[in-house]
Formats: C-alpha cells, structure tokens, sequence
C-alpha cells in the first residue's frame, strides 16, 4: 500500500509539474519596447508681397505709388476731379505650400471720400467692377497649391468721382480739399487664409 501512495503521489507531482509547465507556456506574452520620433516638414507659408515677406510683417517696407496717365487738361501723376489711376499689388506664392484666399480692402480718405477704388483686375484678366457705393471695397480670390502660376498682379483701379449722381462732395467741397491737405492716403489692409479641406 505504501508503494501505491508513492506511486500515486509521483504521478500527481508529475501532473502536477505538466500542468504548470504548459499553463506557463499558454499564459507567457512577448514584451518588447521601442521609442522613436516622428520627423515632419511644417507647411512652408511664405507670401511675399511687393518684395515684401509678409509672414512676420505687418506692413510693407515701402508707400506704394498709384500711377495716374493725365489727360489733356490734368497733370500726370497727380490727383484731381474725374482723374483715374491704379496701382499694382504683386502677390508672390512661389515659396507656399497650401492653397489659400487673400482678402484685400481699401478704405477711402475721410478727407476726399470721393476718391475711391472703381475696380481690379488680376494678371491680364478682364476689369471687375467693384460696389463703389460701400466705404471699404473688398477683393477676394484664391491661390490654389496646383496652379500653376504662382504669382499674381492684381491692378487696383482708382479714381476722384465727379458724377452729379453718385459724389458725396460737391465742387466747394472739392475745391477746399485741395487747398487744405497736399497728398492723399488709402489705406490698403491684405489679409491671408490657409484654404481648409
């Protein structure tokens, strides 16, 4: 009897030890542990505009100089009543890596409000008309990451109104405008905004 308990009792701690050695085996996990870093290029976003890098810009380095043609009985250069002009905004996408809007509005003079912005063109496009009854004119388009021009000239047309029916000043007001102030200034603010998904 006491080689059957001894018998028994090898045989159970055999179990025993199979047991335990194959439940290890079902319950072991590989553990293994790496760290890495993750390296990605940011977005280049660097507008120029009239040689100016706006990005860490608020303003442009220098005044910008309408051109006015003159006519047979006005100086060029300068302004006067029914006098037209423009000027160039050259908006330089070369070195951006998204599409985005540029918004740019122009608000007129308080002291010679007649002296306002008609209408734009971009590149050698047609003449847009703008509302020239609002006091600040806004143009708006996009530059798109696929064009394929990356550089764009936007020619802001402007004028004094003379027209009877839509001046706001009348010819003494006009008249003491131009005995009063020397230059006159439009003050022109660009805004850029990266075009969502």
């Amino acid at each position: 009897m006491k080689n059957r308990n001894k018998i028994f009792l090898l045989l159970s701690f055999i179990s025993l030890f199979t047991c335990i050695y194959f439940a290890s085996d079902t319950y072991a996990k590989y553990l293994t542990r790496a760290t890495t870093t993750v390296d990605g290029s940011i977005a280049k976003w660097n507008i120029i505009v009239n040689d100016t890098n706006v990005k860490n810009n608020d303003s442009l380095n220098q005044l910008i100089t309408p051109v006015f043609a003159g006519t047979t009985h006005i100086s060029s250069n300068v302004i006067a009543p029914t006098s037209t002009g423009y000027f160039d905004l050259e908006i330089d996408a070369t070195d951006v890596e998204v599409s985005f809007t540029y918004n740019i509005s122009i608000t007129r003079n308080a002291s010679l409000s007649d002296f306002i912005v008609t209408g734009y063109k971009v590149d050698n496009g047609n003449v847009i008309d703008v509302d020239t009854s609002v006091a600040t004119p806004t143009i708006s388009d996009d530059i798109l990451l696929s064009d394929t021009t990356r550089v764009h000239t936007i020619r802001v047309f402007i004028g004094w109104n003379d027209d009877a029916s839509t001046q706001t000043m009348n010819n003494a007001q006009d008249t003491s405008v131009t005995s009063t102030i020397d230059n006159i200034t439009l003050n022109v603010n660009l805004s850029f905004i990266q075009k969502a998904v």
